[in-house]
């Protein structure tokens, strides 16, 4: 049987626990801040996740087994492996958060109740002075909100603890000055087919991808390690966004309280292996790691830090930038004699698909949120490939994966985000919520747990199950009884269409949003899945908004690979969607009423390469469409 040491480095005593399918918890023991490290005995098989706790506790019924209750904070989850003898440091949430008052005003604090959304006052801070909360028990826990707010009640900045043990928040003249309050909202896509390459055209629906479109090295053996033509793809693709994010400023409005949202789709970069080295996204400051073996490269700012500097011009302070997706990869590496380290391409490769979402204007370079997508689909990688190697799905794994994420009561609560300084007209932070693709379509279970589906099983609308085929959260649709054994519930859902119903990441998390960004590269806006505020009663006001980088619009009568654009506004779970919800649906640089489209140049000169560069040898129809929608009242 094996053996599990846990060292509790915290001020507190820990419980730990873990939950079966139909969602009990089993408690399984605690380490004490007197232990710190202590070894139990435990017949646990590999994966299970043990989820550890401040405070536990039971009841001892006298007529059934022992009852086990959280009621403290989850600061640390594990998942179990094969090993013998396991080992793990519970993760130390001590923290230290110091909030300071720079500006000439008062400011006053508010912390926002997780499970109702309710502000709790927590202080204030006079002119020029700051407090430091000094907190041994957990409250200050990662994900916790804060918000600071003046006189009038109008918010200055919103921030979310990390797992930091010393953090650090500012209010100064410039929070002040940057602060937007916003009555309309004009939505922006750039219609670009980013899907793998099929071939000579024309492309019949359906067919597979043979291979990714970008720049390599003429006869290069490995696309995935052709580092310093990734450089080049990620500064062409870059030259690109520029022209499109100029194309759609020139016919945006310019009224200061409106605030422009522009999108692209999923997988916009990724380069011609299917993914960048991850370090290209970020970048460096000095010199590059030595495993790239590069020359010349001595500072690079990276895709996100170019990113950041186009949104950092102040003619975009009204504007909030979704840059589609940018996919990267990780390997280990490993040292070889004469050679030193060099990059294990032999191994696996861990996939990030990172979301950038940036605030414009000259002083808001910090005001991002950066999302990864959880799921991977099917269509995300090319199955095969001939000539180089590129990634395909066969040999690639999210990096994202259960085992090192912190357990929450619902881990999908990250899909939901606050800008700073970015308010709605009463001075409030806008709720923002994104869904990358597949994130919008699907999501995995919540604690409690709805029970697994079952044969013979009479379901009521809105009932939820758990799959046992694909451990995906379903909800019923159709009032039925279930199939009779030995029929699975795959078969059964795929005999009877309509029955039930996925949904995304927002739904699950039990969020509610205000603006629901969906870049996608092969998904439409879902209505199981809408999730705008407020959460009872019509959302005219509140939008959500998919651009999409595979096909026009499903039922176009000239279906095919390209790009399309939604915003659908009042329709939580409404299925169908009334039509005057569906404010615009648009396919690739088609004339729609209510929109404007420019086209964005397929050619653009280089000056640094002395050389015109084409769209169509970063994405094969080229470098599409910018669609601007006409304003709308927040």
């Amino acid at each position: 049987m094996p053996t599990f040491t846990f060292t509790n480095n915290s001020g507190f005593d820990v419980s730990f626990y873990r939950i079966t399918q139909s969602g009990t918890l089993i408690g399984e023991g605690n380490v004490t801040s007197r232990e710190r490290t202590k070894t139990f005995v435990l017949d646990l098989p590999a994966g299970t996740e043990l989820h550890f706790t401040t405070e536990m506790t039971m009841d001892l019924p006298s007529d059934g087994p022992v009852v086990y209750h959280d009621k403290g904070i989850i600061v640390d989850a594990y998942r179990t492996t094969g090993a013998d003898r396991q080992t793990h440091t519970i993760r130390n949430i001590s923290t230290q958060l110091s909030i300071r008052n720079s500006s000439a005003s008062p400011v006053f604090l508010f912390t926002v109740d997780p499970h109702s959304g309710n502000e709790v006052a927590a202080g204030s801070l006079l002119p020029n002075t700051s407090n430091i909360y000094d907190d041994r028990l957990g409250a200050l826990k990662p994900s916790t909100i804060w918000r600071i707010k003046d006189a009038a009640g109008a918010t200055l900045k919103t921030y979310v603890t990390t797992a930091a043990n010393y953090q650090d928040v500012e209010i100064n003249p410039i929070t002040l000055a940057t602060r937007a309050n916003y009555t309309h909202v004009q939505f922006i896509s750039w219609e670009v087919y980013t899907g793998p390459n099929r071939g000579p055209r024309p492309w019949a629906m359906g067919r597979d991808g043979i291979g990714y479109t970008g720049i390599s090295t003429e006869n290069a053996v490995d696309n995935r390690l052709d580092i310093e033509r990734q450089i080049e793809d990620v500064e062409e693709r870059l030259q690109f966004t520029y022209k499109a994010i100029e194309e759609a400023h020139n016919l945006a409005v310019t009224h200061p309280t409106t605030l422009k949202v522009f999108m692209a789709p999923e997988f916009l970069y990724r380069g011609k292996g299917g993914a960048y080295i991850h370090d290209l996204i970020n970048g460096w400051s000095e010199q590059p790691p030595r495993e790239f073996n590069l020359t010349g490269f001595h500072h690079f700012p990276g895709l996100f830090g170019y990113l950041k500097g186009f949104a950092a011009e102040n003619k975009f302070k009204d504007w909030l930038f979704v840059f589609g997706t940018a996919i990267s990869a990780s390997f280990p590496a490993r040292f070889e004699t004469n050679k030193g380290w060099v990059v294990d391409s032999t191994q696996m490769g861990e996939i990030y698909n990172t979301a950038l979402i940036q605030r414009g204007g000259e002083f808001n370079t910090d005001n991002a949120y950066a999302s990864r997508k959880r799921y991977i689909s099917g269509i995300d990688f090319i199955k095969s490939q001939y000539k180089a190697k590129n990634f395909t799905l066969g040999d690639v794994v999210p990096a994202d994966r259960l085992d090192l994420e912190p357990s929450e009561s619902n881990r999908e609560g990250s899909a939901t985000f606050t800008i700073n300084g970015m308010n709605d007209k009463a001075g409030q932070p806008i709720m923002f919520g994104l869904e990358v693709c597949l994130d919008h379509g699907i999501s995995t279970p919540k604690n409690p747990q709805p029970p697994l589906w079952a044969n013979s099983t009479v379901y009521a609308i809105g009932k939820e199950v758990i799959s046992p085929d694909d451990r995906r959260l379903y909800a019923c649709r159709i009032a039925h009884t279930s199939s009779a054994s030995p029929t699975t519930f795959t078969q059964d859902k795929y005999n009877n269409p309509g029955r039930w119903v996925t949904w995304g990441r927002i739904r699950t998390a039990d969020k509610w949003v205000k603006i629901q960004l969906v870049p996608s590269g092969g998904m439409h806006l879902t209505p199981a899945s809408i999730r705008l505020l407020p959460a009872a009663g019509p959302t005219p006001h509140s939008y959500a908004f998919n651009c999409d980088g595979l096909t026009t619009l499903a039922g176009d009568p000239n279906f095919d690979y390209g790009s399309h654009t939604q915003i659908w506004n009042g329709a939580n779970g409404t299925d169908p969607v009334p039509p005057e919800n569906k404010l615009v649906s648009a396919s690739y640089g088609r004339s729609v009423s209510n929109t404007s489209v420019a086209e964005v140049d397929d050619e653009i000169y280089d000056a640094a390469r002395s050389r015109r560069i084409r769209a169509s040898d970063l994405w094969d129809l080229g470098s599409g469409y910018v669609r601007v929608m006409e304003e709308l009242p927040l």
